[in-house]
């Protein structure tokens, strides 16, 4: 699943957060970090959630849906 900075996404689930966003929140791609396999570090979207919040998605652990 690829995204660009501006990618509109849909929240599914967090699995492994402690402090998840809302099921079904609606938000926009606002930075791209790249995955470091030597650190165990994934992709990580870095989204602004409609409720305001800013709160990352870890590609391949968290489940989301591109809408854009």
């Amino acid at each position: 699943m690829t995204a660009s900075v501006g990618d509109k996404v849909k929240l599914i689930h967090m699995p492994n957060d402690p402090n998840p966003v809302t099921r079904g929140s609606l938000g926009v791609i606002t930075h791209i970090s790249e995955a470091y396999p030597d650190e165990d570090v994934p992709l990580t979207y870095v989204v602004r959630w409609e409720n305001g919040r800013t709160h990352n998605i870890l590609v391949g652990i968290d489940e989301f849906e591109l809408l854009n």
